[in-house]
């Protein structure tokens, strides 16, 4: 037991099932394998990985992992008689706990805590995505292709993902890659070759304004679709649709019309789409290969390769159908 690194192998070899894998949540929940055992079998956290994404923070069961705070010394500056504290919150803060929970709630709350005032900064949000929008377009126009993010783990997960070699060509290591061969859930954590969705699907049978579903599928078709460990779930929450287990379609706002994905279209615009789909999976993915010296040239032949397969032509067409469908 003193040597045991808890990887698992063990129990996918047994054919017996006569070894189980406990797994520690914090370790199996973080998306960049940034959490190992030391010699006595305590979790480390390699701060080189972190990502700073707070997975194991809130999959740890007994709290001996936290987030830094500064906490106590907001606390010491209200308490500061000389200092004038301001609480600043972001719109989305808005409704997170009901509709009864307000701006003006918060404020009064705030006021009440000892802060000097309150403020609601959604302002300055829409002033930054402004300047960067301007900031996008500038190299645009110029030929530079640029991605922005306000998530800090998204921006560490970019800086420390990216691997180059002396060309400048992406690849992936061999550590990335054993850790991608050994665990289980690495799809479901990374995103790498996980697609599909595991949400309800609200709206089976349901029709919009314009007399149109909002999903293609009906209720017995949907049934028909799911794998036993679907039909295992049902059984067990005794609903007949996966959705039943979840709060139901009465309790959202209902949108005037369908999703486009939703309508029915031309078997013209269906096979256009499906060849733009083939052309731009197989280019997104040279794109993201290439070498920097060749990203431009291959970004360019994908958007010549899509135009000519009838980009402009399935826009059209879609545009039309959604004329049709919500009466511009």
């Amino acid at each position: 037991m003193t040597k045991c690194k808890e990887c698992g192998k063990c129990a996918q070899a047994c054919p017996y099932n006569a070894i189980a894998h406990l797994k520690r949540p914090c370790k199996f929940s973080c998306p960049v394998n940034a959490i190992t055992y030391n010699e006595y079998g305590i979790s480390v956290i390699d701060e080189k990985k972190c990502i700073r994404c707070g997975k194991c923070i809130h999959s740890c069961p007994f709290g001996a992992i936290g987030s830094k705070t500064q906490i106590v010394d907001v606390i010491n500056a209200i308490k500061d008689e000389n200092k004038k504290v301001y609480a600043m919150c972001a719109p989305a803060t808005e409704g997170q706990f009901g509709p009864n929970i307000t701006m003006n709630s918060w404020k009064k709350a705030m006021l009440a805590l000892g802060f000097s005032g309150f403020v609601e900064v959604g302002l300055g949000g829409d002033m930054t995505a402004a300047y960067e929008a301007e900031e996008w377009l500038e190299a645009y126009n110029e030929g530079i292709k640029k991605v922005t993010s306000c998530c800090p783990a998204f921006v560490k997960y970019i800086e420390t993902k990216n691997e180059v070699d002396e060309s400048g060509k992406r690849y992936r290591t061999e550590e990335e890659i054993e850790y991608s061969t050994t665990d289980p859930d690495y799809s479901k954590k990374t995103g790498v070759g996980f697609h599909s969705y595991p949400f309800p699907c609200y709206g089976d049978g349901v029709m919009d304004s314009t007399g149109s579903t909002y999903t293609k599928n009906n209720k017995e078709e949907v049934i028909a679709a799911y794998n036993e460990e679907e039909k295992a779930a049902c059984e067990a929450w005794n609903v007949e649709l996966l959705a039943d287990i979840f709060p139901q379609a009465d309790k959202f706002a209902v949108p005037a019309f369908s999703p486009v994905w939703a309508y029915t279209t031309p078997s013209e615009f269906d096979e256009i789409t499906t060849q733009l789909d083939e052309i731009a999976w197989s280019s997104l993915i040279s794109c993201v290969m290439a070498s920097e010296d060749k990203f431009d040239e291959t970004y360019d032949k994908m958007i010549s390769d899509l135009e000519s397969a009838g980009m402009k032509d399935a826009e059209t067409m879609l545009s039309d159908i959604i004329k049709e469908k919500a009466g511009v």
